[in-house]
């Protein structure tokens, strides 16, 4: 059998320093396929960098070529995602295999509970799962249980790895593993026993996450941890 390696996948791509959305050229001309900025007067003011606007969808340019397929940058953090076609990202999108969401002006959407969720030390047979709280507004205690699912990325969607023949029905403990405010936490989680070992490609582990403020007042939602298996 091949060796396999399993890494955790980076979903940036390119990434550039932020230029605010309302930055917008008073007038662009294109020749030879670039983006050039022309003065009231007509003056050639040269290749563009920043924003336009077309049908209701915004571009971004930089020295006069259409950026696609990466990231803009604010502070070092990732803001806004420009997609294939050089359009700037909306709604729910996958990236890489991962997905995000942003706001109606191409933001970024914060986790409500500030949580983020991350894999390390991924095996043929497990991973370790990193949980980190920072800001957001949580309300109540985060925490997890025993339950998870894996998912493998082909064809363009996610879709629930074969479990292994089971008799009977899976029985998952009732631990409580909590996930404490400002901090991070690690559990360990082993899949041999439900998937065996999966073929190289794309996967996310999934983990329910409650947000447990008092007894019949909770909120649960999952949180996918993202990696990657690759044949040597």
């Amino acid at each position: 059998m091949k060796a396999k390696k399993f890494l955790a996948i980076a979903a940036a791509v390119l990434t550039m320093t932020c230029v605010p959305l309302n930055a917008y050229a008073d007038t662009l001309v294109e020749r030879d396929g670039l983006k050039y900025r022309v003065s009231d007067s007509g003056e050639d003011m040269g290749l563009y960098s920043g924003w336009t606007k077309k049908g209701g969808d915004r571009y971004f340019y930089r020295d006069g070529v259409m950026k696609k397929n990466c990231w803009i940058r604010s502070k070092g953090v990732r803001k806004y995602f420009l997609q294939a076609d050089g359009k700037l990202a909306t709604g729910k999108v996958t990236i890489q295999g991962v997905e995000y969401e942003f706001d109606e002006k191409g933001v970024i959407v914060p986790d409500a509970w500030g949580l983020t969720l991350t894999a390390k030390d991924v095996t043929p047979t497990g991973c370790t799962l990193v949980f980190t709280q920072s800001g957001g507004d949580s309300e109540g205690e985060l925490e997890t249980g025993s339950y998870f699912e894996l998912e493998h990325y082909r064809n363009g969607q996610w879709t629930a790895v074969k479990l292994f023949p089971e008799d009977d029905p899976i029985q998952w403990t009732d631990e409580a593993w909590m996930i404490d405010c400002g901090d991070s936490v690690e559990f360990t989680e082993n899949w041999e026993w439900l998937y065996g070992e999966p073929p190289a490609g794309k996967y996310r582990l999934g983990k329910e996450i409650m947000n447990f403020r008092r007894t019949a007042d909770f909120d649960k939602k999952m949180y996918y941890a993202y990696f990657e298996i690759e044949t040597d």
